[in-house]
């Protein structure tokens, strides 16, 4: 290649990790309050000590009452690597559109490619049943914004908002 990196087929790239769905069960709890935990607590840049287990516990339990009282028809999906919980998706069906609700992966695990192949994942459900996607993403998380542009989709600011919302259009059928 032109820049000097690794050719494609080149025993320097690092292999594509097997990323797997799955439906998230009771089980997935404990996960659930750890994925929320880390992510929280990477997000805002405190120490467990400055952010107790309570706070977190209290905060999780608000936010999966929003949730269940706003998107009840959403599903939540386990994502694993290697058979090992690293983040979780929550996508509600709406009339003309996949609504992602939520999506969060592991500190550990971000970076690598992980967020855009279930954003490009997501892209081909919708676009199977002819539907749009649409997220809302903390204005302050430019890291989500980006990747999900760099999905294609696209951000529409609101300057003062909490939250923006990112759209995704299917191209049309040939």
């Amino acid at each position: 290649m032109a820049d000097g990196g690794p050719r494609p087929d080149s025993p320097q790239r690092p292999p594509v990790e097997a990323l797997s769905w799955r439906r998230q069960v009771p089980a997935d709890a404990p996960f659930d309050a750890r994925l929320f935990a880390e992510v929280t607590r990477h997000a805002l840049g405190l120490p467990e000590a400055l952010l107790p287990a309570a706070v977190i516990e209290a905060q999780q339990r608000s936010r999966q009452d929003t949730y269940q009282a706003l998107h009840g028809s959403a599903e939540a999906w386990i994502l694993e690597l290697a058979g090992e919980p690293v983040g979780q998706i929550l996508l509600e069906t709406r009339q003309g559109e996949l609504f992602i609700v939520d999506m969060a992966l592991l500190p550990a695990v971000q970076g690598r490619g992980l967020g855009r192949r279930v954003i490009r994942t997501v892209q081909t459900m919708a676009a199977a049943g002819g539907r749009g996607i649409r997220a809302h993403v903390a204005a302050g998380n430019a890291a989500c914004q980006a990747m999900m542009r760099a999905c294609g989709m696209i951000l529409h600011p609101d300057p003062g908002a909490a939250y923006w919302r990112l759209e995704w259009t299917p191209p049309p059928p040939r």
